[in-house]
C-alpha cells in the first residue's frame, strides 16, 4: 500500500511551523531551567515519507520492592545507679554516712595524704559499723610516712576491729 504525499502540502506545513512566532521570553526562561534543548531549525528539504510505526504496548512494570528497613538499634543499658538512701527530713548524718560509703571504693583516686585517706575510711567504719572495709583503712595506714602517726593509725584500726 503506497501513500502519495503532495510535496506542496508538506512544504507548506513545514514553512508554517518554521515561520511560527517565537516563544515568549518567559517560556524560554522556563525551558532553560528545565534543560529543554532548543528546537532545531527546519530543513529546506522534505524528508521521505516513512511508514507509520506500529504502536507497541508498554512493558508491564513490576511493582517496586518493599524498602528494607533496618531494625532499630537496641537502646543502651541505663547506667547503674547507686541505691539511694532515703534520709529523713534534714538528716544530714544519714547523708554523710551514705557519701562516705560511696567514697570508700574511690578513695585511691582522691589526691589526699595517706593520713586523711585513713581518717575517711575509719570515719566510714565508725559511722556505718561496716568492718568489711578495714582492708582499705590498713592500705591507707601503710602509706603514712610519719612513724608516730602510722603507729597511732594502726592502733586505732585494731581497736575499731575489736569493738
Amino acid at each position: 500500500m503506497s501513500q502519495f504525499v503532495n510535496t506542496n502540502d508538506l512544504q507548506q506545513a513545514i514553512d508554517e511551523v518554521a515561520n511560527a512566532s517565537a516563544p515568549q521570553p518567559e517560556v524560554d526562561a522556563i525551558k532553560d531551567q528545565l534543560g529543554v534543548p532548543p528546537v532545531p531549525p527546519a530543513f529546506d528539504e522534505v524528508a521521505p515519507a516513512v511508514a507509520p510505526v506500529a504502536e507497541v504496548a508498554p512493558a508491564p512494570v513490576a511493582p517496586a520492592p518493599e524498602p528494607v528497613v533496618a531494625a532499630p538499634a537496641p537502646a543502651p543499658a541505663p547506667a547503674p545507679v547507686a541505691p539511694a538512701i532515703a534520709p529523713a527530713t534534714n538528716d544530714l548524718g544519714a547523708v554523710k554516712t551514705e557519701a562516705l560509703r560511696e567514697l570508700v571504693p574511690l578513695i585511691d583516686r582522691v589526691n589526699l595524704p595517706a593520713e586523711q585517706k585513713f581518717g575517711i575510711v575509719t570515719d566510714v567504719i565508725a559511722a556505718t559499723g561496716d568492718k568489711s572495709i578495714a582492708g582499705n583503712a590498713l592500705a591507707a595506714a601503710r602509706g603514712i610516712t610519719d612513724e608516730n602517726i602510722k603507729a597511732e593509725s594502726l592502733l586505732k584500726l585494731v581497736q575499731m576491729i575489736d569493738n
